[in-house]
């Protein structure tokens, strides 16, 4: 399963969380929770260095955590207006 390189989320509303174990598929390239019942994504996912897209239409994420800023090959991350994010403690 680590050379998973798409996982769709999409339409899974008894899908409210990723595992911390999401850091495992070091091949994911393509991550897509378009679903309305995911709430917040794992702090852990720094190991993803071949992630080049994540796609949050739909979903009630608030905040993102602080590793997204490690994601280097990132390219496209979209689907949570910017209006709905908690910009949290300074």
């Amino acid at each position: 399963m680590r050379k998973l390189e798409t996982l769709f989320g999409r339409g899974r509303k008894n899908l409210t969380q990723l595992p911390d174990s999401i850091s495992h598929f070091t091949s994911l390239e393509d991550l897509v929770l378009d679903c309305g019942s995911i709430t917040k994504l794992p702090d852990s996912n720094g190991p993803l260095s071949s992630l080049t897209e994540l796609s949050l239409s739909n979903t009630t994420i608030r905040r993102l955590p602080d590793s997204v800023g490690n994601l280097s090959s990132l390219e496209v991350c979209g689907g949570v207006p910017c209006y709905s994010l908690d910009a949290g403690e300074a």
